[in-house]
Protein backbone atom coordinates (compact mmCIF):
# COMPACT_ATOMS: atom_id res chain seq x y z
CA UNK A 1 0.00 0.00 0.00
CA UNK A 2 2.07 2.67 -1.24
CA UNK A 3 -0.02 5.07 -2.31
CA UNK A 4 -1.05 7.07 0.61
CA UNK A 5 -4.33 6.12 1.94
CA UNK A 6 -7.12 7.98 3.74
CA UNK A 7 -8.25 5.02 6.81
CA UNK A 8 -11.24 5.48 9.20
CA UNK A 9 -10.54 3.55 12.06
CA UNK A 10 -13.36 2.87 14.23
CA UNK A 11 -12.39 2.34 17.92
CA UNK A 12 -9.16 3.23 18.88
CA UNK A 13 -8.52 1.28 21.77
CA UNK A 14 -6.07 -1.41 22.95
CA UNK A 15 -5.97 -2.53 18.79
CA UNK A 16 -7.07 0.41 17.09
CA UNK A 17 -5.01 3.06 18.27
CA UNK A 18 -1.55 1.55 18.31
CA UNK A 19 -2.95 0.33 14.72
CA UNK A 20 -3.57 4.20 13.81
CA UNK A 21 -0.07 5.01 15.29
CA UNK A 22 1.40 2.34 12.56
CA UNK A 23 -0.52 3.63 10.07
CA UNK A 24 0.15 7.73 10.63
CA UNK A 25 4.26 6.27 10.37
CA UNK A 26 3.54 5.02 7.53
CA UNK A 27 2.20 8.57 5.76
CA UNK A 28 -1.79 8.03 6.12
CA UNK A 29 -4.23 10.09 6.13
CA UNK A 30 -5.85 8.36 9.63
CA UNK A 31 -8.52 9.03 11.36
CA UNK A 32 -9.68 7.47 14.84
CA UNK A 33 -12.80 7.35 16.57
CA UNK A 34 -13.18 7.60 20.67
CA UNK A 35 -16.36 7.61 22.82
CA UNK A 36 -14.94 9.78 25.33
CA UNK A 37 -13.63 13.69 24.94
CA UNK A 38 -10.45 13.03 27.32
CA UNK A 39 -9.07 10.80 24.24
CA UNK A 40 -9.73 13.31 21.99
CA UNK A 41 -6.25 15.06 22.35
CA UNK A 42 -4.05 11.81 22.81
CA UNK A 43 -5.66 10.90 18.85
CA UNK A 44 -4.33 13.93 17.88
CA UNK A 45 -1.22 14.72 19.50
CA UNK A 46 -0.56 10.45 17.80
CA UNK A 47 -0.84 12.63 14.51
CA UNK A 48 -4.83 11.22 14.09
CA UNK A 49 -7.55 12.99 13.33
CA UNK A 50 -9.91 12.49 15.95
CA UNK A 51 -13.85 12.18 16.24
CA UNK A 52 -15.75 11.58 19.12
CA UNK A 53 -18.48 9.24 18.38
CA UNK A 54 -20.97 7.94 21.07
CA UNK A 55 -23.12 5.18 19.85
CA UNK A 56 -25.86 4.15 19.03
CA UNK A 57 -27.02 7.41 17.94
CA UNK A 58 -30.50 8.42 19.36
CA UNK A 59 -33.87 9.68 17.12
CA UNK A 60 -33.06 12.92 18.14
CA UNK A 61 -29.45 13.24 17.75
CA UNK A 62 -27.31 16.43 17.34
CA UNK A 63 -26.69 17.84 13.65
CA UNK A 64 -23.30 17.71 14.63
CA UNK A 65 -22.95 14.20 16.01
CA UNK A 66 -24.30 13.39 12.63
CA UNK A 67 -21.94 14.93 10.39
CA UNK A 68 -18.65 14.15 12.37
CA UNK A 69 -19.95 10.29 11.48
CA UNK A 70 -20.43 11.70 7.86
CA UNK A 71 -17.37 13.16 8.02
CA UNK A 72 -15.61 9.74 9.38
CA UNK A 73 -16.91 7.22 7.03
CA UNK A 74 -16.26 9.68 4.38
CA UNK A 75 -12.54 7.26 3.86
CA UNK A 76 -10.82 4.90 1.31
CA UNK A 77 -10.94 2.48 3.98
CA UNK A 78 -12.56 1.96 7.09
CA UNK A 79 -11.62 -0.42 9.50
CA UNK A 80 -14.19 -1.49 12.42
CA UNK A 81 -12.11 -2.09 15.57
CA UNK A 82 -15.04 -2.35 17.97
CA UNK A 83 -15.62 -5.29 19.56
CA UNK A 84 -19.59 -6.34 20.51
CA UNK A 85 -18.50 -6.72 24.21
CA UNK A 86 -19.69 -9.34 26.74
CA UNK A 87 -21.26 -7.18 29.79
CA UNK A 88 -23.99 -5.71 27.83
CA UNK A 89 -27.34 -7.76 28.43
CA UNK A 90 -28.81 -6.13 25.30
CA UNK A 91 -25.21 -6.29 23.10
CA UNK A 92 -26.67 -8.33 19.89
CA UNK A 93 -29.19 -5.28 19.17
CA UNK A 94 -26.53 -2.85 20.20
CA UNK A 95 -23.90 -3.79 18.68
CA UNK A 96 -26.14 -4.70 15.39
CA UNK A 97 -27.81 -0.96 15.51
CA UNK A 98 -23.91 0.83 16.22
CA UNK A 99 -22.63 -0.82 12.32
CA UNK A 100 -25.49 -1.33 11.04
CA UNK A 101 -25.99 3.67 11.72
CA UNK A 102 -22.58 3.53 10.80
CA UNK A 103 -23.33 1.41 7.16
CA UNK A 104 -26.21 3.38 6.62
CA UNK A 105 -24.30 6.74 5.68
CA UNK A 106 -21.08 5.00 3.71
CA UNK A 107 -20.58 6.93 0.41
CA UNK A 108 -20.81 3.18 -1.14
CA UNK A 109 -18.73 4.74 -4.28
CA UNK A 110 -16.42 2.53 -6.24
CA UNK A 111 -13.31 1.52 -4.52
CA UNK A 112 -14.96 1.61 -1.01
CA UNK A 113 -13.17 -0.81 1.14
CA UNK A 114 -13.58 -2.27 4.95
CA UNK A 115 -11.90 -4.35 7.11
CA UNK A 116 -14.02 -6.07 9.74
CA UNK A 117 -12.53 -7.08 12.70
CA UNK A 118 -14.64 -10.07 13.59
CA UNK A 119 -13.30 -13.14 16.06
CA UNK A 120 -13.13 -17.14 16.38
CA UNK A 121 -15.85 -16.76 18.82
CA UNK A 122 -18.50 -17.34 15.76
CA UNK A 123 -16.96 -20.95 15.96
CA UNK A 124 -18.33 -21.35 19.06
CA UNK A 125 -17.84 -25.23 20.50
CA UNK A 126 -16.56 -26.57 17.18
CA UNK A 127 -13.33 -28.77 17.95
CA UNK A 128 -10.41 -29.76 15.97
CA UNK A 129 -8.85 -27.74 13.44
CA UNK A 130 -11.14 -24.82 12.21
CA UNK A 131 -10.70 -22.91 8.99
CA UNK A 132 -11.93 -20.10 6.84
CA UNK A 133 -14.72 -23.17 5.63
CA UNK A 134 -15.77 -24.43 8.76
CA UNK A 135 -19.18 -24.09 9.56
CA UNK A 136 -20.04 -21.37 12.15
CA UNK A 137 -21.78 -22.58 15.18
CA UNK A 138 -21.77 -19.44 17.87
CA UNK A 139 -23.18 -19.94 21.18
CA UNK A 140 -22.38 -16.65 22.82
CA UNK A 141 -24.31 -13.03 22.02
CA UNK A 142 -21.13 -11.46 20.95
CA UNK A 143 -20.42 -14.60 18.49
CA UNK A 144 -24.13 -14.38 17.54
CA UNK A 145 -23.67 -10.68 16.39
CA UNK A 146 -20.55 -10.95 14.81
CA UNK A 147 -21.83 -13.63 12.78
CA UNK A 148 -25.08 -11.11 12.16
CA UNK A 149 -22.74 -8.05 11.12
CA UNK A 150 -20.44 -10.14 8.73
CA UNK A 151 -23.80 -11.27 6.76
CA UNK A 152 -24.46 -7.48 6.62
CA UNK A 153 -21.10 -6.39 5.44
CA UNK A 154 -20.96 -9.00 3.18
CA UNK A 155 -24.38 -7.86 1.18
CA UNK A 156 -22.92 -4.82 0.51
CA UNK A 157 -21.96 -5.23 -3.23
CA UNK A 158 -20.37 -1.74 -3.81
CA UNK A 159 -18.34 -1.99 -1.26
CA UNK A 160 -15.21 -4.38 -1.12
CA UNK A 161 -15.17 -6.29 2.50
CA UNK A 162 -12.39 -8.47 4.11
CA UNK A 163 -13.48 -9.74 7.17
CA UNK A 164 -10.80 -10.57 9.57
CA UNK A 165 -11.25 -13.39 12.46
CA UNK A 166 -8.89 -13.20 15.24
CA UNK A 167 -8.10 -16.10 18.01
CA UNK A 168 -7.72 -14.42 21.96
CA UNK A 169 -5.62 -11.31 21.48
CA UNK A 170 -2.65 -10.84 24.32
CA UNK A 171 0.23 -8.48 24.73
CA UNK A 172 0.85 -4.97 26.33
CA UNK A 173 -1.40 -5.10 29.75
CA UNK A 174 -2.92 -7.94 28.59
CA UNK A 175 -0.97 -10.83 29.98
CA UNK A 176 -2.27 -14.65 29.69
CA UNK A 177 -1.07 -15.21 33.22
CA UNK A 178 -4.27 -13.25 34.58
CA UNK A 179 -6.89 -15.12 32.31
CA UNK A 180 -7.18 -17.95 34.46
CA UNK A 181 -5.00 -17.15 37.28
CA UNK A 182 -6.49 -19.08 40.83
CA UNK A 183 -9.39 -20.82 38.82
CA UNK A 184 -9.95 -24.27 40.15
CA UNK A 185 -10.90 -28.06 38.40
CA UNK A 186 -10.67 -26.29 35.20
CA UNK A 187 -11.86 -28.24 32.18
CA UNK A 188 -10.46 -29.59 28.80
CA UNK A 189 -6.78 -29.39 30.04
CA UNK A 190 -5.53 -30.32 26.85
CA UNK A 191 -7.00 -28.86 24.37
CA UNK A 192 -5.18 -26.40 22.55
CA UNK A 193 -4.37 -22.62 22.79
CA UNK A 194 -5.69 -20.35 20.30
CA UNK A 195 -3.87 -16.91 20.79
CA UNK A 196 -2.25 -13.87 18.55
CA UNK A 197 0.07 -11.23 19.92
CA UNK A 198 -1.11 -7.69 19.53
CA UNK A 199 2.03 -6.90 17.27
CA UNK A 200 1.19 -9.81 14.86
CA UNK A 201 -2.57 -9.03 14.80
CA UNK A 202 -0.70 -5.38 13.50
CA UNK A 203 1.34 -6.66 11.69
CA UNK A 204 -1.36 -9.36 9.85
CA UNK A 205 -3.73 -6.30 9.31
CA UNK A 206 -1.34 -4.08 7.49
CA UNK A 207 -0.06 -6.65 5.24
CA UNK A 208 -4.09 -6.92 3.79
CA UNK A 209 -3.76 -3.79 3.54
CA UNK A 210 -0.25 -3.74 1.64
CA UNK A 211 -1.65 -6.67 -0.46
CA UNK A 212 -4.73 -5.39 -0.75
CA UNK A 213 -6.44 -8.60 -0.14
CA UNK A 214 -10.36 -7.52 -0.07
CA UNK A 215 -13.17 -9.54 -0.38
CA UNK A 216 -12.02 -12.20 1.98
CA UNK A 217 -12.23 -14.16 4.94
CA UNK A 218 -9.37 -14.60 7.26
CA UNK A 219 -8.47 -16.17 10.25
CA UNK A 220 -5.34 -14.31 12.03
CA UNK A 221 -3.98 -16.95 15.40
CA UNK A 222 -0.34 -17.28 15.86
CA UNK A 223 0.64 -20.73 14.60
CA UNK A 224 1.68 -22.69 17.56
CA UNK A 225 -1.09 -23.99 20.06
CA UNK A 226 0.68 -25.29 23.27
CA UNK A 227 -1.73 -26.94 25.77
CA UNK A 228 -4.13 -24.96 28.18
CA UNK A 229 -2.82 -26.82 31.69
CA UNK A 230 0.97 -25.86 30.60
CA UNK A 231 0.58 -22.52 29.02
CA UNK A 232 -1.48 -20.96 31.99
CA UNK A 233 0.16 -22.63 34.50
CA UNK A 234 3.49 -21.59 33.13
CA UNK A 235 2.21 -17.92 32.42
CA UNK A 236 0.72 -17.16 36.00
CA UNK A 237 3.74 -18.58 37.62
CA UNK A 238 5.71 -15.64 35.66
CA UNK A 239 3.82 -13.19 36.64
CA UNK A 240 3.43 -14.79 40.61
CA UNK A 241 0.00 -15.55 40.51
CA UNK A 242 -1.43 -18.58 41.84
CA UNK A 243 -1.56 -20.82 38.84
CA UNK A 244 -4.69 -22.68 37.69
CA UNK A 245 -5.37 -26.49 38.07
CA UNK A 246 -7.14 -28.76 35.48
CA UNK A 247 -9.20 -31.54 35.94
CA UNK A 248 -7.08 -35.03 34.79
CA UNK A 249 -9.18 -35.97 31.57
CA UNK A 250 -8.17 -38.80 29.14
CA UNK A 251 -8.85 -36.76 25.89
CA UNK A 252 -9.21 -32.80 25.38
CA UNK A 253 -12.28 -31.43 23.28
CA UNK A 254 -11.23 -28.12 22.29
CA UNK A 255 -10.36 -26.91 18.87
CA UNK A 256 -7.11 -25.30 17.26
CA UNK A 257 -7.43 -22.15 14.55
CA UNK A 258 -5.74 -22.45 11.64
CA UNK A 259 -4.36 -19.16 10.21
CA UNK A 260 -1.77 -20.09 7.68
CA UNK A 261 -3.79 -19.07 5.02
CA UNK A 262 -3.26 -15.45 5.91
CA UNK A 263 0.22 -16.03 7.23
CA UNK A 264 1.29 -17.98 3.61
CA UNK A 265 -0.24 -15.26 1.22
CA UNK A 266 1.57 -12.58 2.92
CA UNK A 267 4.82 -14.83 3.31
CA UNK A 268 4.22 -13.63 6.74
CA UNK A 269 7.10 -13.99 9.95
CA UNK A 270 5.95 -14.02 13.38
CA UNK A 271 7.19 -11.42 16.25
CA UNK A 272 5.17 -14.06 18.67
CA UNK A 273 4.86 -17.57 16.81
CA UNK A 274 4.59 -19.64 19.81
CA UNK A 275 2.82 -17.80 22.87
CA UNK A 276 4.63 -20.43 25.02
CA UNK A 277 7.15 -18.08 24.71
CA UNK A 278 5.45 -15.11 25.78
CA UNK A 279 7.14 -13.23 29.09
CA UNK A 280 5.42 -10.20 30.82
CA UNK A 281 7.05 -6.69 29.46
CA UNK A 282 8.24 -8.43 26.56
Amino acid sequence: MSVKRSIGILGCGWLGFPLAERLVQKGHHVKGSTTTQEKLSVLQQAGIEPFHLAFPFSADASDESRAQLQRFVDSEILIFAIPPGRRRPDVEEYYYQLIQQVVSLLPCRKGQKILFISSTSVYGGRTGRVTEESELQPKTASGRVLVRVEEMLRDLVAVEVTILRLAGLFGPNRFPGRFLAGKTELANGDAPVNLLHLEDCIGLILGILEKALWRKVFLACAPNHPKRRIFYKEQAERMGLVPPSFLEEEQHTGKYIDGSRLANALEYKFFCPDPGTFHPGS
